[in-house]
């Protein structure tokens, strides 16, 4: 659907084509031709009507993720977030494709014309892809292990973490959101995103909730940033996580939680900040 989106059709053309997949599926599922389930690998509710999804992470929910995700695993949830890459764009990276010296990373792309890509390492970029290079564990030069059900473990790790579930694609929004609140043009988010124009960016991947349309147009209109969007909620600061009474964040975060953000994607500094196993804070500031 989302490749099908890329390349221009409808959302009435789309329609259409599943209902003739779902067609042929039953056929060759009765003359014995497919064995799989059919609604296993349909989409759930598409209709002419279908209206892209809005989820991203924010900061704060970024840091929790990472905490409930083995080192390997967020290790390449820092890359997708960083990079923009697909699943199947991550599964392909390389150890030599991250190039620290001149900032950039080289996503093998092919889903799509302009997939292939080179992507600079820049603003909070730098701790994401710096916590990917040391955690990762990708042998015979991928720089990750294989992760088959992504999806899954990805809901699974943001139910533990109190979060709404993300998917693999939803990452992918995260990064072109990130960018889109940091004030980065349109036909800059579609280049790293590997989009042909800037299409896709305005009509799924560019879509800000109300609060965060807010935050960006305070942040353009007002001068300094407002990181209220990106800080912990004040009964984590006090300690009241819902667990056993501590907070589970940073200590810096706790000491400075109105200066704790991913507000300005290209923005955000990058000196002294290093990344722990699991899970990171990136230190912002509003002056």
């Amino acid at each position: 659907m989302e490749q099908r989106q890329e390349e221009g059709a409808s959302n009435n053309t789309i329609s259409k084509e599943l209902t003739t997949l779902r067609a042929s599926l039953k056929v060759a599922k009765r003359r014995g031709e497919f064995p799989g389930d059919i609604e296993a690998i349909m989409p759930d509710g598409f209709s002419p009507n279908y209206k892209p999804k809005e989820r991203f992470l924010t900061g704060h929910e970024a840091q929790k993720l990472f905490a409930e995700l083995p080192p390997d695993r967020a290790a390449r949830v820092a890359f997708i977030l960083a990079t923009s890459a697909r699943h199947g764009e991550s599964d392909r990276a390389r150890v030599e494709d991250i190039d620290l010296v001149s900032e950039q990373v080289k996503v093998r792309g092919t889903k799509t014309e302009g997939s292939a890509r080179t992507v600079p390492i820049v603003g909070v970029g730098h701790p994401l892809v710096q916590h990917a290079v040391r955690y990762a564990e990708g042998e015979g030069g991928l720089l990750f292990r294989l992760w088959g059900n992504i999806r899954r473990d990805l809901h699974e790790a943001c139910t533990r973490a109190g979060i709404d579930p993300v998917s693999p694609n939803d990452l992918r929004r995260t990064t072109a959101t990130w960018m889109v609140m940091g004030g980065v043009p349109l036909h800059l988010v579609s280049k790293v995103l590997g989009h042909r124009d800037t299409r896709m960016v305005e009509r799924v991947y560019g879509q800000l909730p109300p609060e965060a349309l807010k935050t960006a147009l305070k942040a353009q209109l007002e001068g300094p940033n407002d990181c209220s969007l990106f800080a912990p909620p004040s009964s984590e600061l006090d300690g009241n996580n819902g667990h056993d009474g501590h907070s589970s964040l940073d200590p810096q975060m706790q000491k400075t939680p109105e200066n704790i953000c991913f507000q300005g994607f290209w923005a955000v500094p990058r000196d002294g900040i290093e990344p722990p196993t699991r899970g990171f804070s990136i230190l912002c500031s509003t002056d």
